[in-house]
């Protein structure tokens, strides 16, 4: 057997009155439930209509996820479609989200290899050969089902959903190496940056990135709080937090001071939003933030953008007062 995918069943631990339980018993003697039952699994129905095959580009979650990273995001699109190119070519099945394979299962063609299987995982280790496309193509779909997470960290760290009826991860160790290894690089590389950051970048990256520091905070204050941030390990949002803080600093000077100044325009009420639209008193300048921003980032608008920056620093001396 070549390349192995595997499914394990989450060991559970239980403390105090909890040990005597049923299920406190099947965990002393190495069992999360008894031995030869299992738990069985058809293909995620998402509720768009479509199959969560683990193989399409567009699903529903890699759209999440271009939301939070772009970049991880594209990857994962060019992966997937990779993959499903290769097991159509090697099957001659449509693999697609809607396709017979995944919405006619139960058919006439029931336990085909032309139809999605009923997948009954057992307690312990649940190997799939991936050399087998048949094969592979159930452990892709399993591997992205609501009902197992994606790792045993993601588990552990409570990234999934209804994590109370989650009894099975993707055990894939050199997957996880190489996403903490990844998550750890971009955390590092984004320290480093704000380690040479000026005290002024700092302060405005801390107010876009939303954080509750005051113009008159010390640098050291304003460091700890971005610093923290990017970190934010109590939480799991390291990843999510290192992405923000590299989009906002990658950023052209122009177009970073120009999105700083729109946000010091509505943080001093130069400007308000209303159902998305930004007004300034009663005259409706743009239809949202974006093409206010885009607006003034332009020569044409460059008088506005000089009256902004003196009306915010008109604000912020009367509130002195």
């Amino acid at each position: 057997m070549g390349k192995i995918g595997k499914i394990s069943s989450i060991k559970k631990e239980y403390s105090g009155d909890y040990k005597e339980t049923l299920a406190g018993s099947l965990a002393r003697n190495g069992y999360t439930r008894f031995p030869g039952t299992g738990v069985r699994f058809v293909p995620w129905k998402e509720t768009n209509g479509e199959y969560r095959t683990g193989l399409n580009e567009n699903a529903l979650y890699i759209k999440q996820m271009e939301r939070t990273n772009p970049e991880e995001a594209e990857q994962e699109k060019a992966r997937v479609r990779a993959l499903r190119e290769d097991l159509e070519e090697q099957t001659g099945m449509d693999l697609g989200p809607r396709s017979e394979y995944y919405s006619k299962m139960f058919d006439s063609n029931y336990r085909q290899n032309n139809r999605a299987q009923v997948v009954k995982l057992k307690d312990g280790i649940n190997m799939f050969n991936l050399d087998d496309p048949y094969q592979a193509i159930t452990y892709h779909w399993l591997k992205v089902h609501e009902d197992i997470a994606p790792s045993i960290q993601a588990y552990k760290e409570g990234r999934v959903r209804n994590s109370q009826n989650i009894s099975y991860f993707v055990d894939d160790f050199e997957y996880e190496t190489e996403v903490e290894y990844s998550k750890n690089m971009k955390m590092n590389k984004a320290i480093e940056d704000l380690n040479t950051m000026t005290p002024d970048r700092q302060f405005k990256i801390a107010r876009l990135l939303g954080l509750p520091i005051m113009e008159n905070d010390k640098p050291s204050v304003i460091y700890n709080a971005i610093n923290t941030f990017i970190k934010d390990v109590a939480n799991n949002n390291t990843l999510q937090n290192v992405n923000m803080f590299n989009r906002i600093n990658s950023m052209t000077d122009e177009n970073f001071n120009v999105k700083f100044l729109v946000e010091e325009g509505l943080k001093y009420n130069v400007y308000r939003i209303k159902s998305m639209r930004i007004y300034e008193g009663e005259t409706v300048i743009a239809k949202d933030k974006d093409e206010l921003i885009e607006n003034l980032s332009t020569p044409k608008y460059q008088d506005d953008l000089l009256a902004l920056e003196e009306k915010v620093r008109q604000r912020k001396l009367q509130e002195k007062f």
